[in-house]
């Protein structure tokens, strides 16, 4: 799987501070950049290695088009901020304007796309239709006539190995911490209030907490009595060797692609997606049945060696004590059925992939919401308590967006966009949501 860029923990660990971001994934180190911009003493908990998971797992697309229209305000905000992350962080960051298109065969593709286009117009994007010979020419190396396209010229990508890194380090150049090998086992509530964490190794303070863990972000909040509803889905991936491929990040049906900067390919299945069955498949069936219902993404339910595993770290991160080296990062086994399959379509549909080599095959595991929109809120019932996570597959290009509101709530300071499609408590009891896609 891919590499991240090695980070080194901060020497000197505080026992104080202003806040304290629990993940080292790239929401994570964003919202700590973010606040320590504003002149916060923060402290981003990892239990393993910054970007260990699936910050650095990703397909680095960084896109408005497309966007559920709930997220569209986020991934302006979040697009703004890319273009100018790298400057400001004095670190390449692998940013790159490089437009968005989508490989449309049906009239009726062309018809959502059409009403989508019409519903985001409030937002002044430049996107727009393409007939067959203009998706031609954007795309010459494609193997045969599409119909119709997609396609968002100021769309751009980044790099994933090294964007979360860079943003760690940016904390550390203003001030601030990053403690990898730190399990956080508690939230320490007292009183209604929040006043630190309970980690592997003693308790630290602070002011506020921003749970951003992604898959682990559940369970930590249930151990302070908050139901977050959120699974983990797995989706494999593969990197091929460069070629004379298509510039654009391009998704076609099962097909989701992006050019690299070493000029290889990042590849992810473009639809299909597995959920391993554990311990919150029971635990929230009811909250997700109807996105399953509602065919979501082409959802298949496993059961593997997973189940048990699951049981195995819900055990382990409750207890008090060091975390085994096996627990600093969840392992995902790639699909090769899927990566075979996708394989094969991509030659098929752009025959030049056919020279590329296949050098590496990996999975990781995302965190999803029953309605595919993350949560973004102040926990009501904990003061000091805050929380960014099920991002349900779109963390790495709406991060830097998200990190933005939720640096602003900690703040007190007034939301760049409106809050509440985010809000925590759409997923209480007699709440109604509508069912979004991965």
């Amino acid at each position: 799987m891919p590499s991240p860029a090695d980070v080194r923990s901060s020497p000197n660990r505080s026992d104080q501070y202003d806040v304290i971001i629990v993940g080292g994934g790239i929401v994570g180190t964003a919202i700590g950049y973010l606040l320590a911009t504003r002149g916060l003493h923060v402290a981003v908990l990892e239990k393993g290695f910054v970007a260990g998971e699936q910050s650095s797992q990703n397909n680095g697309w960084v896109r408005q088009q497309g966007r559920d229209l709930r997220e569209l305000p986020l991934a302006v905000e979040s697009l703004r901020l890319w273009r100018g992350l790298s400057k400001a962080l004095g670190r390449d960051v692998g940013y790159r304007q490089c437009g968005s298109l989508y490989l449309l065969d049906t009239d009726e593709d062309h018809a959502h796309y059409a009403g989508w286009i019409e519903a985001a117009k409030g937002f002044d994007l430049d996107t727009r239709l393409l007939q067959s010979d203009a998706v031609a020419a954007l795309a010459p190396s494609l193997g045969r006539r599409w119909k119709h396209g997609l396609y968002t010229a100021s769309d751009g990508k980044a790099e994933p190995e090294i964007a979360a890194p860079a943003l760690a380090e940016g904390i550390q150049d203003l001030g601030g911490h990053i403690v990898q090998k730190c399990c956080v086992h508690a939230i320490d509530v007292q009183a209604g209030r929040v006043h630190g964490v309970q980690t592997e190794s003693g308790i630290i303070r602070a002011g506020a907490v921003v749970v951003a863990g992604g898959v682990w972000s559940s369970r930590l909040l249930r151990g302070a009595g908050i139901r977050l509803p959120q699974l983990k889905v797995r989706i494999s991936a593969m990197r091929l060797s460069g070629v004379d491929g298509p510039s654009p990040c391009v998704w076609a049906p099962g097909i989701s692609m992006r050019k690299r900067l070493d000029g290889g390919y990042t590849v992810t299945q473009g639809s299909k997606i597995i959920a391993d069955l554990g311990l919150d498949s029971f635990r929230y069936a009811r909250d997700f049945l109807p996105a399953v219902r509602a065919g979501w993404n082409d959802l298949h339910v496993r059961l593997n060696g997973r189940f048990v595993e699951d049981f195995r770290q819900s055990r382990a991160l409750v207890t008090p004590g060091p975390m085994g080296q096996d627990m600093r990062e969840l392992k995902a086994a790639p699909d090769h059925a899927i990566l075979d399959r996708l394989h094969r379509d991509v030659v098929r549909e752009m025959p030049v992939f056919a020279k590329a080599d296949i050098l590496e095959r990996w999975a990781g595991y995302i965190d999803a919401t029953p309605d595919g929109v993350p949560v973004i809120d102040r926990v009501d019932q904990v003061a000091g308590l805050f929380v960014a996570t099920g991002f349900s597959g779109h963390g790495f290009g709406l991060s830097m967006g998200a990190a933005s509101l939720l640096s602003r709530m900690v703040i007190g300071d007034d939301p760049p966009v409106d809050p509440a499609p985010y809000r925590l408590s759409r997923f209480g009891v007699g709440e109604r949501h509508e069912v979004g896609r991965i």
